[in-house]
């Protein structure tokens, strides 16, 4: 009668193709952090300017390819 779906780990959900509106909310991630960046350019240090770089570019990139992110 009913079917019961089992939960997925993260490892299997990223395996999975994004839809229009991840895609959508992955790149509007992507634009807060570059607003929030410029708007702390005074207050954050260049050690932890790079890290948030390093790590937004990887996002940037997994969010390029269709199939993992």
């Amino acid at each position: 009668m009913f079917l019961i779906k089992k939960k997925l780990s993260a490892e299997e959900l990223a395996k999975l193709p994004l839809n229009k509106k991840e895609l959508k909310e992955g790149k509007s991630l992507l634009k807060g952090v570059r607003k929030f960046l410029r708007y702390n350019d005074d207050l954050i240090t260049d050690e932890k300017r790079e890290v948030i770089h390093e790590k937004r570019e990887a996002f940037a990139e997994a969010l390029a390819e269709p199939t993992s992110i």
